[in-house]
């Protein structure tokens, strides 16, 4: 349907247009051709044209759902007409008899999206080099620029720092709602951080807990997780984050095999605890249709490989073992510590969390954790005006 050459897939109608000019319009049988030279041409297809009218008749006006039917439509659609106005607005003629006027501009946009992104920030990784700190952002989330602030870092780096919140238990669940609808599980819209008798998760303990992501047994996995400092006096403790998509690349040039193994790999996480059993089968790093980053769910405390023949299962665990050795490599892991009437929201599909072991003789630590979607944050990030120009052509 689009065919761009792969370099103009990577801008936008504006930065072509600064490096070429409007583009020419030509008419090759049923198809558009928006045609800047160079080799850089969009040609597209007249039905994928004909369903994006931007007629206020087709769509309803609070929803901006269609009122017409896409699937319903001519397959045999064609251009019959096309003229452009000095505006440089275009008009086709279909086939069908339905002329609908088009931002040639936003066309070009939608055809040459980046679609790893939806038009959210561009994923910056890090590790503790000094050249890729992750920012220590503090952000006040009381106004619109301060919730985009906090969102975009979020965005980008995978987790933001919120500061100067209330200590009072519940509010996280006001913060947590800033960002999208909290994902209630069997530890409760919001559950509890401090070391408990008879503790159902090694969180509920003095432990230290090496890199993991959480809850990779459920389907799906809760995506964001958000904690929130009431209290914090005891010595240690020292919360960890680690960009599990950065590793995972280094992983790919490293040691490509171990890298290929854990990726097409299923193994089985499961969580056994009061009033609820667990269980789900997933590769450790997911990628995505082109072979790109997607997620990575690690939690060495809860998988189980299967019983693969004793080659295959020499190879996983040497893999498995070179991966959490990276993983909990220092120069992976920015620490720092979580004072009371902090809070933290970061990417449970991106980023991996631990903390260092404490003494609660010394004195008291207490954090409420809760969970939303990825949904929530990118909806935010988009309705603030952070994806502006992202819209229907």
């Amino acid at each position: 349907m689009v065919n761009p050459e792969p370099e103009s897939r990577r801008q936008s109608a504006a930065d072509l247009a600064r490096a070429h000019g409007r583009p020419s319009l030509r008419h090759e049988g049923r198809q558009l051709a928006l045609d800047y030279g160079d080799g850089i041409a969009f040609t597209l297809h007249p039905l994928w044209l004909r369903e994006r009218t931007q007629e206020k008749s087709a769509f309803d006006p609070v929803s901006r759902q269609r009122l017409f039917e896409p699937a319903g439509l001519d397959l045999d659609v064609a251009i019959d007409d096309i003229t452009r106005s000095a505006a440089g607005r275009i008009t086709i003629l279909f086939s069908d008899g339905h002329a609908a006027t088009f931002d040639p501009d936003r066309l070009i946009d939608e055809a040459a999206l980046d679609r790893s992104n939806d038009g959210l920030p561009a994923i910056v990784h890090w590790d503790r080099a000094t050249e890729q700190q992750p920012p220590v952002a503090f952000c006040d989330l009381d106004e619109d620029a301060g919730l985009l602030e906090a969102v975009t870092c979020f965005l980008q780096y995978g987790f933001v720092l919120i500061g100067d919140a209330p200590v009072a238990p519940g509010t996280l669940k006001t913060i947590a709602e800033k960002f999208g609808v909290i994902r209630r599980t069997n530890f409760g819209e919001l559950f509890e951080i401090r070391t408990e008798p008879a503790a159902e998760d090694l969180a509920y303990t003095a432990q230290s807990l090496p890199p993991h992501t959480d809850n990779p047994y459920r389907r799906p996995v809760p995506g964001i997780q958000l904690l929130h400092a009431l209290v914090n006096t005891a010595d240690g403790g020292l919360s960890t984050l680690v960009d599990g998509a950065y590793v995972v690349e280094a992983l790919r040039q490293s040691a490509p095999e171990a890298f290929d193994i854990l990726a097409r790999t299923p193994v089985r996480f499961r969580y056994e605890g009061p009033g609820a059993i667990l269980e789900d089968w997933a590769a450790m790093i997911e990628l995505d249709s082109a072979g790109g980053f997607r997620s990575i769910r690690f939690s060495s405390r809860v998988d189980y490989v299967p019983a693969l023949p004793p080659g295959e299962l020499d190879r996983y665990f040497a893999a498995r073992q070179h991966f959490s050795r990276m993983l909990n490599d220092a120069r992976f892991r920015h620490v720092f510590r979580l004072e009371a009437g902090m809070a933290v929201m970061f990417d449970n599909a991106r980023l991996l969390h631990g903390r260092t072991a404490f003494d609660p003789a010394s004195g008291a630590r207490h954090y409420q954790g809760c969970y939303i979607d990825h949904d929530g944050p990118h909806s935010l990030f988009r309705r603030l005006g952070g994806a502006a120009g992202r819209t229907s052509p």
